[in-house]
């Protein structure tokens, strides 16, 4: 009877010893997969990027074009003040091909500088995700989600719960030192209980000794929150350190 248990507890180690490798190896893939998506994420968003600079540029070809249109062959070297500028592009051999390569070069570098400019600014964002479980006021919540011009209401009604979803982009950027974040909460309008926020920033973009951190955050949001009467608990300020609540004043 000891040798069957012994055995027993020996397979059970190898049992818990397969799972673990398998969950090892598990996550592995999930972090493979997911520094995948962020790799194509990123190189959409110079796609993107590049794309709309081709846009504006195609904007103002076009409207030169239109110009062209309505003047015919009518040129600013036909100008009597441009007349010294034509005789000399005119007489000196391959000038006017320096001046092209000149501005093709001017026009291209500052292309690059803008499209690096934007990376360097999509670089600086703050994801904050708090996770609340706590009761709301449900009609002053609603008062106060009524304040914002939302970007996305979202509803789901399932097994008696009704979970919405509300996204708005603040309207005041220097009351978040100087850029306007992203806000998204999710609340159940059944049980009036708030469930999850989360805040997008970036730093880079707000002002270099004004931005906020992950606790600036938080506190400017819940006070707004508070001063609109949205918890029942008037004290309740979530950590953004992980814990799962703190104390306010």
């Amino acid at each position: 009877m000891r040798g069957a248990w012994e055995e027993f507890q020996i397979l059970r180690e190898v049992t818990n010893n397969a799972r673990d490798e398998i969950w090892y190896r598990l996550n592995e893939r999930i972090q493979e997969n997911t520094k995948t998506m962020c790799d194509l994420q990123e190189e959409n968003r110079k796609s993107a990027n590049a794309l709309e600079v081709m846009q504006v540029s195609l904007g103002g070809l076009l409207a030169f074009a239109f110009l062209d249109r309505l003047t015919g062959e009518w040129t600013v070297l036909d100008s009597s003040w441009a007349t010294s500028l034509s005789n000399l592009i005119t007489g000196a051999p391959a000038l006017w091909f320096i001046v092209s390569l000149l501005f093709w070069t001017t026009f291209a570098g500052g292309f690059l500088l803008m499209l690096h400019r934007w990376e360097r600014l999509s670089k600086g964002t703050v994801e904050l995700e708090l996770k609340i479980h706590k009761r709301v006021v449900l009609k002053n919540l609603q008062e106060y989600i009524s304040t914002k011009v939302l970007d996305d209401e979202h509803h789901r009604v399932q097994d008696g719960n009704h979970v919405v979803k509300v996204c708005w982009t603040e309207p005041a950027p220097e009351a978040w030192g100087g850029f306007a974040p992203a806000v998204e909460i999710t609340f159940d309008h059944h049980t009036s209980f708030m469930l999850h926020c989360t805040v997008h920033y970036n730093r880079k973009q707000a002002r270099k000794y004004l931005a906020f951190n992950s606790e600036e955050l938080t506190a400017q949001l819940f006070e707004e929150m508070h001063r609109a009467k949205v918890f029942e608990d008037p004290k309740f300020m979530p950590s953004a350190h992980g814990d799962d609540e703190g104390e306010g004043e």
